[in-house]
């Protein structure tokens, strides 16, 4: 089993709904690597830079919380909420 870097990437201004959304894609996260470290980093709080490569590499810009796996974007809220479901968020995360 590698250690992979996974990053949630969100907004702390975003309101309850992101707040929730990141809440939960922390914690299915953190579940499926048997509680290793899953970051989060607020891009409102981060230099302008960050949120540049954020919406580059993820082509999403304003939308949170997005899942990044070793610098490379992997999901959005809906999209790992999908793969989880079908068994396929774990391998990735992992």
């Amino acid at each position: 089993m590698s250690d992979k870097k996974v990053v949630i990437y969100s907004s702390a201004s975003g309101g309850t709904i992101v707040q929730k959304k990141t809440t939960e894609m922390v914690s299915t996260c953190q579940v499926l690597r048997g509680g290793k470290e899953v970051q989060v980093v607020f891009c409102d709080a981060e230099p302008k830079e960050t949120r540049e490569m954020v919406w580059s590499k993820s082509g999403k810009k304003g939308v949170y919380p997005l899942l990044f796996v070793n610098d490379e974007f992997l999901a959005d809220f809906d999209e790992m909420r999908d793969m989880n479901e079908d068994g396929l968020l774990k391998e990735k995360i992992l």
